[in-house]
């Protein structure tokens, strides 16, 4: 878990006050997506945030930068928070680079029996 997915941890607690409904279970899920072959409008990484199945936060390696997925993120975190998460964003993205010269990680290989 980094530093961002970390804060997100927060983001429950902040939702729980927001929506009254701290005792309510909720779901808080990140996916990072790379893209081997990027083509024009599809970036070679993108990380989504999502609480309860709903666009919490968006990073994509086309604009470098987290910016918030819903209204009540915009109008209820500072700027630090999407600073930290810019840069967890840019942490993720090249920890999941695909196919560079001299990077040791690739794609998921099949299990072997």
């Amino acid at each position: 878990m980094g530093p961002g997915r970390a804060l997100g941890l927060g983001l429950l607690l902040l939702l729980g006050v927001l929506g009254g409904a701290a005792s309510e279970l909720h779901s808080l899920r990140y996916f990072d997506i790379g893209v081997s072959e990027p083509s024009p409008g599809v970036p070679e990484f993108m990380s989504v945030g999502y609480v309860d199945g709903n666009l919490i936060s968006r990073y994509d390696s086309e604009t470098r930068r987290a910016v918030p997925g819903a209204d009540w993120m915009r109008d209820n975190l500072d700027q630090q928070y999407w600073d930290r998460e810019t840069q967890s964003g840019q942490s993720n993205q090249q920890a999941n680079r695909v196919g560079e010269p001299g990077h040791t990680a690739g794609p998921l290989q099949p299990e072997r029996e």
